[in-house]
């Protein structure tokens, strides 16, 4: 074996080793958590309306878009309240994509498929 690799192994041995012997991090209680979430649309069409829930309830909440469209490959900002939300984005021609039971407080990205 050429000695490079072998440092190169030895190396990616050793920050294996390490990664694996860290100690879990406590996870920050959820009403302190950051809970600001990117929502991609990634559908390749125009998203007109973009609707969230809390999970387990039964109505949508208003339009977040209110009179702005996001187009294919475009981003918006949420920052709801910690916790675990259904995400509802319906595009011009009313098809609906959901995404159900996302936690804001571990997801910074939300993509859109579909």
């Amino acid at each position: 074996m050429r000695p490079a690799f072998r440092r190169c192994l030895m190396a990616a041995f050793v920050l294996l080793a390490a990664s694996a012997a860290e100690a879990p991090r406590a996870q920050a209680p959820a009403e302190h958590c950051d809970s600001a979430v990117v929502v991609e649309n990634g559908t390749g069409r125009t998203v007109t309306r973009v609707h969230l829930r809390r999970t387990g309830t039964q109505e949508w909440g208003p339009d977040l878009l209110r009179d702005i469209i996001l187009g294919p490959g475009e981003a918006m900002l949420l920052q709801p309240q910690p916790g675990l939300y259904d995400l509802l984005a319906v595009d011009w021609r009313g098809r609906e994509v959901v995404l159900r039971a996302q936690d804001v407080c571990r997801m910074g990205l939300l993509e859109l498929r579909g």
